[in-house]
């Protein structure tokens, strides 16, 4: 993973949003852009709620960037929170297809 993920950076596809304090990273996410569409691939948190300042951090840029979708592939409590819900495959497809054009 980390010479998959490091190789999409080099491409400027991989991204990684991290949460610092002082100098310890105390949570954040990363993934894969392609076009308008975001994929994410994993969240960490070793402080309560890192991860979930990353993820709103970064939802808020992504969409304010032009950003269209956001893939979490899987529903969670979080992701409702941020107005995430779940489609069918068919669907998934259409949207994802419309954020890379």
């Amino acid at each position: 993973m980390v010479t998959a993920y490091s190789s999409l950076h080099k491409l400027g596809k991989a991204t990684s949003i991290e949460v610092w304090v002082e100098k310890e990273m105390v949570g954040g996410l990363y993934g894969v852009v392609i076009g308008k569409c975001f994929s994410g691939e994993s969240m960490f948190t070793r402080i309560d709620n890192a991860s979930k300042v990353a993820f709103s951090d970064f939802a808020k840029r992504f969409f304010e960037s032009g950003g269209r979708v956001i893939d979490c592939q899987i529903r969670s409590d979080l992701f409702s929170l941020f107005g995430g819900f779940e489609i069918t495959r068919i669907e998934f497809g259409k949207i994802w297809k419309e954020g890379l054009d």
